[in-house]
């Protein structure tokens, strides 16, 4: 037994633990992984939400479209001066009756001129509550690198409100190089506001500003313009304000009559009629002319000025444009096909032999009316199912559609001594 191995019982057996070595490629290799994928699952998740979250909230909180804008058609009303004369005619033929009126003002006093002009005042002062200034501006960096703020300004007519936002009836060439608009009311409240439409024919634009932006105070000093009828007879003689910035200061105006309504303005697509008074003004001012029973029957123009009247406040009248007011005001497009033309007289279709319809005067260059093979000389006589006997029916029509439908218009064209029909397929375009 003495060749055995003895151990003493306190002797057990001794082991090291060795740390196994870190792979630091690998580690690192886990870490880039573990990283792409948790940025890629908070891609996915960005996405989702962004994508979800409209649908979600339109279904939890479902918002009504922006109500439309309509304007009342025109009326044939009895005009002020009208039914004074009528009062004075039916008062002059009771026996024993004097006229109203004499022919002469020699019964006034001074104090009735003065009360004149005190109402005339307090009916500006609340008119002028529709009227906001409109902020053109514009950014610049000069030499030194410092950045120069322009500004212009011009008047706005707020005509109507879609439930959202207010909308306001501006001067487009004002505001058509604008960075920013800036829309300020009659109580000095100074808001940004955006370009929703514009039409560079009649050099009209829509402005909108959100509702909610402004005061509840301000809401409830606002009146709406309403707009009236500038193609009823005898206009000329009516008595005009003009507000808004006519004389090219803001918040000026003038009185005065319209002098003449005759004055056509023959523009592509639309013909419309100048209304010219005897208000002198500024050949950049801006604005509309109320009549005395505070609707806008027309707006002021500088675009369009008679010769040897370039100081005289002349406007669009409101008749001819309310449709394309309308149409901008819920935020269409109008439609622009490039034809100018005139009325055949009833003399002309006698004598001459021309068919009834619009005799197209212009061909604008590249329009959709000359790509289609339209000439001047023809005569419009229909667009798709309807007749055109006229301008007017002309215009009506095309307000009726919007850029790019595809129509179909007929004309007259002489060829050997009479006129045939021609049809056209037409695409039509936007106007701006």
């Amino acid at each position: 037994m003495a060749d055995l191995d003895y151990r003493q019982p306190n002797e057990y057996m001794k082991e090291t633990i060795k740390v196994k070595p870190v792979n630091k490629r690998k580690l690192l290799r886990r870490s880039v992984i573990t990283a792409a994928m948790a940025l890629l699952f908070g891609l996915i998740a960005c996405v989702t939400f962004l994508v979800l979250e409209p649908v979600i909230s339109n279904w939890l909180y479902p918002e009504e479209p922006p109500a439309v804008v309509t304007f009342p058609e025109d009326e044939e009303e009895m005009a002020p001066e009208e039914m004074l004369a009528e009062n004075i005619q039916e008062s002059s033929s009771e026996i024993g009756t004097e006229p109203l009126v004499d022919g002469n003002l020699s019964h006034l006093d001074w104090s009735d001129y003065r009360d004149m002009s005190v109402s005339l005042g307090k009916y500006v002062e609340i008119m002028s509550r529709s009227m906001v200034t409109v902020t053109s501006v514009t950014y610049n960096v000069n030499l030194f690198q410092d950045i120069q703020t322009n500004q212009n300004q011009s008047s706005g007519a707020v005509i109507t409100e879609n439930g959202e936002e207010l909308l306001i009836l501006a001067n487009y060439e004002q505001i058509k190089d604008a960075e920013q608009i800036m829309v300020t009311f009659h109580n000095y409240l100074e808001t940004e506001a955006v370009l929703r439409q514009y039409d560079s024919a009649t050099n009209l634009a829509i402005l909108a500003v959100n509702l909610k932006a402004l005061s509840e105070e301000t809401v409830e000093g606002l009146s709406f313009l309403s707009l009236g009828n500038s193609a009823r007879e005898n206009l000329a003689g009516t008595p005009v304000v003009a507000i808004g910035n006519p004389m090219g200061t803001g918040e000026s105006l003038g009185y005065g009559f319209i002098t003449n309504t005759g004055t056509p303005l023959k523009l592509i697509d639309r013909n419309y009629r100048l209304l010219l008074t005897d208000i002198q003004g500024s050949p950049t001012g801006s604005g509309v002319l109320l009549d005395l029973e505070g609707k806008v029957i027309g707006i002021i123009t500088n675009q369009h000025k008679i010769p040897h009247m370039e100081n005289m406040v002349t406007a669009i009248g409101i008749t001819e444009i309310k449709d394309v007011i309308e149409k901008m005001s819920n935020g269409k497009k109008v439609p622009y096909m490039g034809i100018g033309g005139v009325d055949i007289p009833r003399e002309s279709q006698q004598n001459l032999g021309l068919p009834e319809g619009m005799y197209v005067t212009d061909i604008a260059m590249n329009s959709p009316a000359m790509n289609a093979g339209v000439s001047q000389g023809d005569v419009i006589v229909r667009i798709n199912a309807n007749a055109v006997r006229d301008v007017e029916d002309f215009n009506e029509v095309l307000m009726n559609l919007s850029p790019g439908m595809k129509i179909e218009m007929a004309v007259r064209r002489q060829s050997q001594g009479e006129y045939k029909i021609k049809t056209f397929e037409i695409v039509l375009g936007e106007a701006n």
